[in-house]
This record gives structure tokens, C-alpha cells and sequence, in this order.
């Protein structure tokens, strides 16, 4: 089954059509649409494995199974301090090409985003004292 198909049934599953799933999961106008003939990104696609909750296998359809629990996804499960997540996620921000509404992020835009993110927390933080 390949991708447009299996994304089709994933949307009848869940009774939206493709137009609808686009919205909701923040993918740019007749971007699915292009999958025929063009190569999805990683982050286009990952917004539509976490909006229906499966792994890229099962929408890649590489797999039936929908779900598969990572090394990745168990740390952040065991995560009950926010200092651990702050911290995975300034990795995360610093190891990856990220994108904010498809677009992507440069070294730049991302050190602006560590320091918004370090400097909110110390505000929340002192708010807390």
C-alpha cells in the first residue's frame, strides 16, 4: 500500500477527508496532493504520523503495525522533571533540522529559540519562588 493510499484510509478512519488533515496538522496547501510525483518531507510527514498516531513504518507502509514504543519514546515517558525535558529538548534543538510551519530553522533562528526558551523558564521559574 503506498503513501497517498494508506493517509486516504487513516483519514476515512478517522472520518476527515485530506483537506481537513492538512489543516489540522499544520501541512501547507496541496502539499499531499504533490506526494505522486514529489518526495514528502521528514517533518511533513511526521506531523502526520503524530496527528493519527502511528509510526512512519505503518505510514510508509513498510509495516501494519500501527505503533512501535522507542528508545526515544520511553525516556521522554520516564521524563517526570521538567529539568530532563528542557534538557532533551535544547538537544534536540541544537542535533536537528527543525522546521517552525513547514519552514526550516537556521542556526540563527534556532540559538534565538534556546535563548527565548532558557529565559522564559528562568521568568517561570522565578515566579515559583
Amino acid at each position: 500500500m503506498n503513501l497517498l493510499t494508506r493517509i486516504q484510509n487513516l483519514c476515512n478512519e478517522h472520518g476527515i477527508n485530506v483537506t481537513q488533515l492538512r489543516i489540522r496538522a499544520g501541512i501547507g496547501n496541496g502539499v499531499i496532493g504533490k506526494w505522486g510525483s514529489s518526495t514528502p518531507q521528514v517533518s511533513t510527514l511526521l506531523k502526520i504520523a503524530i496527528y493519527f498516531d502511528v509510526s512512519f513504518d505503518y505510514l510508509l507502509g513498510l509495516s501494519d503495525v500501527r505503533t512501535i514504543a522507542t528508545k526515544e519514546d520511553n525516556q521522554l515517558a520516564e521524563m517526570s522533571k521538567l529539568e530532563d525535558l528542557v534538557a532533551y529538548l535544547l538537544a534536540q534543538l541544537e542535533d536537528q533540522e527543525l522546521t517552525f510551519n513547514n519552514k526550516p530553522i537556521d542556526a540563527e533562528q534556532a540559538k534565538i529559540a534556546r535563548k527565548l526558551f532558557e529565559s522564559n523558564l528562568e521568568v517561570l521559574s522565578l515566579m515559583s519562588e
